[in-house]
C-alpha cells in the first residue's frame, strides 16, 4: 500500500480475522456437542430434582409405615431415583469431558514477528539486481569465448579421428 500505517493497519485487521475464522471452525463441532450435552444436563438435571423431591416427600409421609404396598413404592421410587442419577451423574461427567475436548480443540497462535508499520519501501532493490544480472552475463560470455575454442579443438579432433 501506498502509505505505511494503512497497510500496518490491514495487516493487523487480517491477522484478527483469520485468527478468529480459524479458531471458530476448528472448534465448530466441539461447540455444538457442548451445547448438545449442556441442553440435555439441564433437562436430566430437572427431571432429577422432581424425582428427588418425589422420593424425599414420600419417604417423610411413611416413616413408620411397614405395608408391602409402601415398600413396593418406595423400591420404585428408588430405583426411578438411582436411573435418573445415574443418567444425570453421566451427563456430568460428559459435560466436563465436552468442555475439556473444546479447550484442546481451540488453537494457540503465537505471533512471531507483530505488525510493525514500516519505515522502508519494500520494493525489489534495483541495484542488487544490476549487480546480479550484470556479473551472471560476464561469466556467460567469459564462458561462451572459452567454451567455442574448446568446443572448436574437441571438434577437430572428433573429424580427425
Amino acid at each position: 500500500m501506498p502509505e505505511a500505517l494503512a497497510a500496518a493497519q490491514l495487516a493487523n485487521k487480517a491477522q484478527q480475522l483469520l485468527q478468529s475464522f480459524i479458531i471458530k471452525l476448528k472448534i465448530q463441532k466441539a461447540t455444538e456437542q457442548l451445547k448438545y450435552i449442556e441442553d440435555l444436563y439441564i433437562e436430566k438435571q430437572r427431571v432429577f430434582k422432581a424425582i428427588q423431591i418425589k422420593l424425599a416427600n414420600f419417604r417423610d409421609r411413611n416413616q413408620n409405615v411397614t405395608t408391602a404396598i409402601a415398600q413396593t413404592e418406595l423400591q420404585s421410587l428408588q430405583s426411578e431415583y438411582d436411573l435418573a442419577y445415574g443418567v444425570y451423574s453421566e451427563l456430568a461427567k460428559q459435560l466436563e469431558t465436552q468442555q475439556i475436548q473444546v479447550k484442546e480443540d481451540t488453537p494457540v497462535f503465537t505471533i512471531l514477528k507483530p505488525v510493525s508499520i514500516p519505515m522502508e519501501k519494500s520494493k525489489p532493490n534495483r541495484p542488487m539486481i544490476l549487480f546480479i544480472w550484470t556479473f551472471l552475463g560476464a561469466i556467460a560470455g567469459v564462458g561462451m569465448v572459452f567454451g567455442r575454442d574448446y568446443l572448436g579443438t574437441i571438434k577437430e579432433k572428433w573429424v580427425n579421428s
